[in-house]
Formats: C-alpha cells, sequence, structure tokens
C-alpha cells in the first residue's frame, strides 16, 4: 500500500462515514439535536417561559417532537 492510500484511509475513511450518515440519518439526527438543546435550555429562563420541559414526549426526556416546539415557542430575534 503506498503512503497516499495509508494517508487516505486514516484520515479520509472516518469522515467519509460520518458524511455517509448525515447524508442518510439526517432526520434523527437532527431530533437528536433538537432533544439535545432542549434538555440543556430547559432549566434557562427562556426554556422556563416557554415551558421546554412539557416538549418531551415521554417521561425519560429523551425525545422532543418538533411540531410542538414550533408551536410552543414563537419565532423571535435578538433585537
Amino acid at each position: 500500500m503506498n503512503l497516499t492510500r495509508v494517508i487516505n484511509k486514516l484520515v479520509f475513511e472516518r469522515r467519509y462515514k460520518q458524511i455517509l450518515r448525515y447524508a442518510t440519518e439526517t432526520p434523527s439526527i437532527q431530533n437528536y439535536q433538537l432533544t439535545w438543546l432542549v434538555a440543556h435550555a430547559a432549566g434557562t429562563a427562556f426554556g422556563r417561559q416557554y415551558d421546554f420541559g412539557a416538549l418531551f414526549t415521554d417521561q425519560t426526556k429523551t425525545a422532543v417532537d418538533y411540531k410542538a416546539f414550533a408551536s410552543h415557542v414563537p419565532l423571535s430575534t435578538y433585537d
């Protein structure tokens, strides 16, 4: 195996697998990210104001329903 193939295997193979996962599992990745963000923001003033705790679909806080989130939290700006 030449040096270029070794470098490609070491450096790019892992990244390629990540890219494939992002391309094929987009909805589950986005739901995981939304759930993580809501769980970590639930204790903030904003999270309490919009009752982030009520957005979870189960008691274990492992999933957030996007439609509930979108209807609970209004669009806003930093201004």
